[in-house]
């Protein structure tokens, strides 16, 4: 997990500088009625906030403690991101050849409603890739139309190349080169997803006419600095140390690693400002690309629920092995990037 988490994008810097279901109840859903959403809130919150997370498993609702969970599809789910502007859920399938959805407003039924709105994608990209975004609204015009870099859902914002899918009246798929683009040699990204066909085209345009205002959530706020951090991991030795408090927490995330080379590389930790401790775990370095629960009480990163109080829940995979990418609430929450 920490190996994807590393990967930074340069665009981002530019701009900044700019199943399986252990230790969880099985819910069904026989006998509910209502949207989808709801059916979730209900059987698998309990009162708790849910998280939808991809991962080997399938795609599963995770109740935010960890002791409920639902498969919503079966079979390996590689990434997924929940897009609380037009209330669907994102995802890829096992080979990544297709950007499937599912409509959380949608009745409630078993199984769950799966389309598939864009199909034969690239299943490989040199460097690596592609990864996967969703942007909303019109198309840009002209020479200046990277729109991708401003993506409202993207799990990775890394130096990757990036397939971006622009929900709108005129849906389309644009690539985002990443580290392509600095090596001028797009062409041949550019040339694999334009064979990609769109099936769910219609239902993209019907679905954009639902697109709520779009918010930008609530971001990391700058606090100043944690005086014990050493200097020594920093390339910037001013960067280690700044702090920023972790928006619907009492927590900040704190800079104890910055390097730059293909791209600005930095590492975080938590750290109580009560206790004046830092966290202690893996999972404490864990806090970027990742949206919290509406609540605070948990995080959702690579496929993984950690819980502020206690790290990652036993319903969710925890190694690296076991990961895939993306995630979020069904009710939406604060975003930490990289």
């Amino acid at each position: 997990m920490l190996s994807r988490g590393l990967l930074v994008s340069v665009f981002g810097a530019l701009l900044a500088c700019g199943g399986s279901q252990r230790g969880g109840a099985a819910v069904g859903n026989s006998g509910s009625t209502g949207t989808l959403a709801a059916a979730l809130r209900a059987e698998v919150g309990h009162g708790a906030q849910v998280a939808i997370v991809p991962g080997p498993s399938g795609l599963r609702a995770v109740s935010a403690d960890g002791t409920h969970t639902r498969v919503l599809v079966e079979g390996a789910v590689p990434w997924a991101l929940v897009d609380n502007t037009l209330d669907v859920v994102w995802f890829g399938n096992p080979d990544r050849t297709e950007i499937r959805m599912i409509d959380l407003t949608a009745a409630n039924s078993t199984p769950v409603k799966v389309e598939v709105v864009v199909a034969g994608l690239p299943t490989a990209v040199n460097p690596g890739g592609p990864e996967f975004g969703i942007a909303h609204g019109e198309a840009p015009s002209g020479e200046e139309g990277s729109f991708g870099l401003f993506a409202e859902l993207s799990y990775s914002r890394s130096i990757l190349p990036e397939a971006v899918l622009l929900v709108g009246p005129d849906p389309q798929l644009h690539g985002v080169g990443g580290i392509l683009e600095m090596w001028g040699d797009t062409a041949e990204f550019d040339a694999a997803l334009a064979k990609a066909t769109m099936p769910g085209r219609d239902r993209l345009i019907a679905l954009a006419k639902r697109t709520k205002p779009y918010a930008i959530p609530p971001e990391p706020v700058p606090v100043g600095r944690v005086a014990e951090v050493s200097p020594d991991n920093c390339e910037d030795a001013e960067r280690c140390g700044e702090a920023e408090a972790v928006p619907g927490t009492k927590l900040w995330r704190v800079v104890v690693s910055f390097a730059c080379g293909d791209g600005c590389y930095t590492e975080w930790r938590l750290y109580d400002p009560a206790r004046k401790v830092m966290l202690d775990g893996d999972w404490a370095q864990w806090i970027a690309a990742a949206q919290i629960a509406p609540d605070g009480s948990a995080f959702v990163r690579d496929g993984v629920v950690v819980r502020f109080d206690g790290g990652p829940v036993a319903a969710t995979p925890s190694s690296e092995e076991d990961t895939a990418s993306g995630g979020g609430w069904i009710d939406g929450g604060p975003w930490v990037g990289r």
